[in-house]
């Protein structure tokens, strides 16, 4: 049993780690060197955090990255720079609560913490580019304040009920192993909107997977365009999610209608799919600081597909509304 507890605890530093690595050191040395904790011989190895220089570098580096995390972007970078810091230092809290002394059980450990860690520091920071994305900077100091509080929390809990702790952490770590291809797909789409909104414009090719999935529904169609999108959210086009990275293209049939497809890849296959034609439709227009939101929506409201296109590509929306204007098939902007 008091093996499962080392674990338990072990597993617990590991998950905090990855939200505030250095907060979770500060205050776990903290706590031990005013004796608000007294470690048995299990723990022995924690003693260390309770030293000065380690209280020093641990203090001064959570006063930096208290500040940073206050920052729009800045705290990006700064998760960015820990992707590495992270596990690390979560590997090695983990191998000194269980306190091994077999060199192949601490790699193991290392091994096991450091993939934990990394899971939680994969959510902490794809929640901060979600948050940096909203125009206003209030929601970093709230997520901030969120992080520390539930790491403080954490750490409590694990002192009083480590293996219900434990339990916790698991269940977080599930949440994180279905969450992060989400949030992945998220940062990879908003860091593609803002490196098109200061990079120039440059003529894109469809690819060639993509292009065999047009020409496989509409193969003696023109092509009259193509055009680098984000997908939003939106019930007409299956198998599309929100935040896919793909393409916008424009065909001219062998009855002379313009219709409009979209390409992209789902679980690593390439798809084409068509935007939905029956009238009355509406197009909407939102200028957005990552680039301009088009919404194609039916007469009741409801948006049946919805993109994202850079501010860059200033004439890409232009191009989409013509397309659809000429259509003649009920287009009107909303």
């Amino acid at each position: 049993m008091e093996t499962l507890d080392q674990l338990a605890v072990g597993l617990g530093f590991a998950t905090l780690a990855g939200v505030n690595l250095y907060l979770v050191a500060f205050a776990t040395g903290l706590a031990i060197r005013l004796q608000w904790v007294l470690l048995d011989e299990r723990f022995a190895d924690l003693q260390v955090l309770g030293q000065t220089p380690v209280l020093v570098v641990a203090g001064v580096c959570l006063a930096a990255e208290s500040l940073a995390d206050k920052i729009p972007w800045v705290d990006t970078f700064w998760d960015s720079v820990h992707t590495l810091i992270r596990p690390v230092g979560g590997g090695l809290l983990a191998v000194s609560a269980i306190g091994t002394t077999r060199p192949e059980y601490d790699v193991i450990i290392a091994l096991l913490a450091g993939g934990a860690t990394l899971m939680s520091h994969g959510l902490k920071a794809g929640t901060r580019v979600v948050v940096n994305g909203s125009p206003e900077p209030v929601s970093n100091f709230v997520v901030s304040a969120m992080e520390d509080v539930t790491v403080i929390g954490g750490l409590a809990l694990m002192k009083s009920e480590p293996r219900l702790f434990a339990g916790l952490c698991i269940v977080f770590l599930l949440l994180c192993f279905v969450l992060l291809p989400k949030i992945f797909r998220r940062v990879q789409a908003c860091g593609w909107l803002v490196w098109r909104t200061f990079a120039q414009e440059s003529p894109g090719t469809l690819a060639s997977k993509q292009h065999q999935a047009l020409r496989a529904l509409v193969p003696e169609a023109r092509i009259l365009w193509d055009l680098a999108v984000v997908t939003g959210r939106g019930k007409a086009l299956s198998p599309v999610r929100s935040w896919m990275l793909g393409r916008l293209v424009a065909v001219q049939d062998p009855a002379d209608r313009v219709r409009l497809f979209f390409a992209g890849r789902s679980w690593g296959r390439a798809f084409c799919t068509e935007l939905p034609s029956d009238p009355p439709l509406n197009l909407r227009r939102e200028a957005g600081w990552l680039g301009e939101k088009l919404s194609i929506q039916d007469a009741s409201g409801t948006v049946l597909a919805e993109f994202r296109i850079p501010s860059s590509q200033a004439q890409g929306s232009e191009r989409v509304a013509a397309a659809l204007a000429s259509a003649g098939q009920g287009w009107q902007p909303a």
